[in-house]
């Protein structure tokens, strides 16, 4: 108790926010009454009392006895060793324990909720992947992402384990720092054993060698009775949560298959193929396994200015916005990882990779004892859909930007990077965000404007919508998004066949940005390339030439500085 009376808290105003309607009750409403905390506390247990007899899915507080026939099953299950399974078998063992859930999802839904929160279960609905897996041991989940979060860096640019000087861009572990010490018998892990398969504290900049995460992640698997080295479970929860990348679809730097010291010439960069993973499906079962993951949290770096400022006028595509609020925690990070389970690769910024063996890289993988390094982007990536389709996505502030390349029209792939923006927002509940995209107001001008296609992504209407459909099954094709722009504003998209002077972007190029000459000749050579490109009259041919000198031109531009 404070003993000085003008140090105790006091009262000063009164209101109150309904989660439900996201509105402000009046004043009035919270009661004039209260002066004082234990007045608030009173008036708090009466509105809980009154919300308990009003409530409609459980009136007076009652819970039906098939909820707790459905929690027992629910515990039985989790004690056979089942950590989590697939939203249909859920609904299969709801049948089996009252068949009054055969009626519909809706009330298995509120009873699902109804479990989650007393810690039973888990049910991420509103999440893309997560809807359709109901996590039965809660605990060992938290636990398994808490490990990785460990390795995310705080503000100061520091994580639980390890100091990062940023002016040498090392990390080193500190076994003595006060976190290790204060929680080091607590983590689930051994920070010794880390430290010595990870001695250059690649975890902390967001590459996890597949030794590091045997070591990190061995005390989980233990847990499950998993086989030593065993984690693919682990990282495939990991996936649907959108912590990791598999490193297979990384897109490294032109140092990974040229010689550092030459610069490649235009026939160089056309014929040269870039190491990385074929995603065919036939040939799925001969995949090597992966070397490395990502993890885009970590990532500390920024694109340069020349690459957002120069590399846009370049595209021919439309361009969106997403204009948020606030931003989601690691929001840009959980778009690359969602992303990455669809685009052929991506480019993250200037990391190179090397084996140190003697291996060479193949068309299946990178092989299983890859080196990588490099600095990585935390707010710019550079999409590779396919040969014909490019998008290039930034994050600034509190608004997204993606400019398409686009020579095939593709609109599964716009639609698609669109979506998976659109379902990221709607898994932050409270969270608002304004679609816009980039129009000129008439034919023949050349004013370049913001026009809004949607006021707000996440309303409460399209937040109510999704609940609705919490544990139903899809079935047949979603209903097709509405795309159609009012008369007046035209979406701005360069037209294929306009001019491109190499040299005018060259020069450009000197004026804003400060760049050594190997790095203004591989500019040059991915410029003559896209030039090249352009002209060809084989369009097959021109287009795969052009997309590979758009991949270097960004590749190039990522090692400039500014001014």
């Amino acid at each position: 108790r404070q003993p000085r009376g003008k140090q105790r808290p006091r009262v000063v105003g009164k209101f109150a926010v309904s989660n439900l309607e996201r509105t402000v009750v009046p004043a009035g409403a919270t009661g004039s009454h209260i002066t004082k905390f234990p007045d608030l506390l009173q008036w708090l247990a009466d509105h809980a009392h009154h919300r308990c007899k009003a409530d409609v899915d459980f009136p007076n507080g009652a819970i039906p006895s098939r909820a707790l026939s459905l929690a027992r099953r629910v515990v039985e299950t989790r004690r056979n060793g089942i950590w989590c399974i697939p939203s249909s078998d859920y609904k299969k063992i709801a049948r089996e324990t009252d068949p009054r859930y055969e009626k519909g999802t809706d009330q298995l839904h509120q009873h699902t909720q109804l479990l989650q929160s007393w810690g039973l279960l888990h049910h991420h609905f509103r999440h893309l992947h997560l809807k359709r897996t109901i996590i039965l041991d809660v605990p060992w989940v938290l636990k398994v992402l808490a490990t990785l979060s460990c390795c995310i860096p705080i503000d100061s640019g520091n994580d639980l384990l390890t100091s990062y000087d940023r002016n040498e861009g090392l990390s080193q572990y500190s076994l003595s720092s006060p976190s290790v010490v204060q929680f080091g018998e607590s983590l689930p892990f051994f920070v010794s054993d880390v430290r010595e398969k990870d001695p250059k504290g690649l975890m902390s900049l967001g590459i996890l060698m597949m030794d590091t995460l045997q070591v990190l992640l061995m005390k989980l698997t233990q847990e499950k009775s998993y086989e030593a080295g065993d984690i693919e479970p682990v990282l495939e929860l990991l996936e649907s949560y959108d912590m990791i990348i598999r490193g297979s679809r990384l897109r490294p730097t032109w140092g990974s298959y040229f010689p550092v010291e030459d610069v490649p010439t235009v026939e160089d960069l056309a014929e040269g193929l870039p190491p990385g993973r074929v995603h065919d499906e036939e040939d799925e079962e001969d995949e090597l396994p992966e070397s490395f993951y990502l993890m885009p949290a970590c990532f500390q770096a920024q694109a340069p200015v020349a690459l957002t400022l120069h590399v846009p006028p370049l595209l021919f595509g439309p361009s969106y916005k997403f204009q948020l609020n606030m931003v989601p925690t690691h929001f840009f990070p959980r778009f690359v990882s969602r992303v990455s389970r669809y685009a052929d690769q991506l480019y993250l910024g200037p990391a190179t990779l090397s084996n140190p063996d003697g291996e060479s890289f193949t068309e299946a993988g990178y092989g299983s004892n890859t080196a990588i390094s490099g600095a990585l982007w935390c707010s710019c990536v550079w999409i590779i859909s396919s040969s014909e389709s490019r998008a290039l996505v930034r994050m600034v502030n509190n608004s997204m930007y993606i400019t398409f390349h686009d020579h095939a029209g593709d609109q599964v792939f716009h639609e698609g990077l669109r979506d998976v923006v659109h379902c990221l927002v709607a898994e932050s509940p409270g969270a608002q965000c304004q679609e816009l995209i980039l129009c000129r107001p008439s034919h023949g001008s050349t004013e370049e404007v913001w026009v809004e296609k949607t006021a707000n992504l996440n309303s409460i209407e399209r937040t109510l919508e999704k609940e609705q459909q919490a544990l139903r099954t899809a079935r047949g094709a979603p209903p097709p998004m509405e795309d159609r722009m009012a008369d007046g504003p035209i979406p701005l998209i360069r037209p294929q066949d306009q001019p491109f002077d190499a040299a005018e972007v060259l020069e450009k190029l000197r004026t804003d940005c400060v760049v050594s000459d190997d790095v203004l000749g591989r500019v040059q050579s991915a410029l003559e390339l896209i030039e090249m490109g352009r002209e060809i009259e084989d369009r097959d041919v021109g287009v795969d030439l052009e997309g590979k000198g758009m991949d270097f031109l960004v590749d190039a531009l990522a090692f400039s500085k500014l001014v």
